[in-house]
């Protein structure tokens, strides 16, 4: 199952905003104990994540703790955000988990990481021989796109100068981040 520093969310339920966008609504679990509710703002405003009743404060802080942790730690290199607003301004990642490491950013990554999952899980059923690629057009202005890779072609689709991979799943076990 799809996991962030021990951190995951369950009972996944998709849902249309006012403008027919794709949203989210799900619960959200450290060390398999649910400690809250996360859900996207209908009307476009700011995501709502509740704690439940009786999660201590220190439990709170350990979550965003490790939801800074995270943006500290993963590769931006190739994010498109990182590069053209902070890397520009002279800001290092440390400032970007600053700003990004609150709850409900670190929350909608585990629900893209969980969508991962899936998708990776049904192609596998497909085909074996497959490798779950995200990739960004050069001057798309951050838009990510994925694709299923026969694993003899990665190398020429990652070769491809008009495309720059930002995420490559091949296994299940690149779904549980430590």
């Amino acid at each position: 199952m799809a996991s962030i520093k021990g951190i995951s969310v369950k009972k996944v339920v998709d849902f249309k905003g006012h403008e027919q966008e794709p949203l989210k609504q799900c619960d959200v679990y450290f060390k398999n104990k649910k400690i809250g509710w996360f859900s996207n703002d209908f009307h476009g405003g700011c995501d709502i994540f509740d704690y439940e009743r009786g999660v201590g404060i220190d439990i709170q802080q350990e979550i965003e703790k490790r939801g800074k942790k995270y943006f500290e730690e993963i590769d931006l290199s190739k994010d498109y955000v990182f590069n053209e607003y902070y890397k520009k301004k002279g800001k290092t990642q440390k400032d970007y988990a600053s700003e990004l490491g609150c709850i409900n950013l670190f929350i909608n990554e585990l629900l893209d990481l969980q969508q991962d999952e899936k998708e990776f899980k049904k192609m596998e059923k497909k085909s074996v021989n497959r490798v779950l690629v995200y990739f960004n057009k050069k001057n798309e202005g951050g838009v990510e796109y994925r694709a299923y890779v026969a694993k003899e072609r990665i190398a020429s689709f990652i070769s491809e100068p008009n495309f720059v991979v930002t995420k490559r799943y091949d296994n299940l076990y690149q779904f549980d981040i430590k």
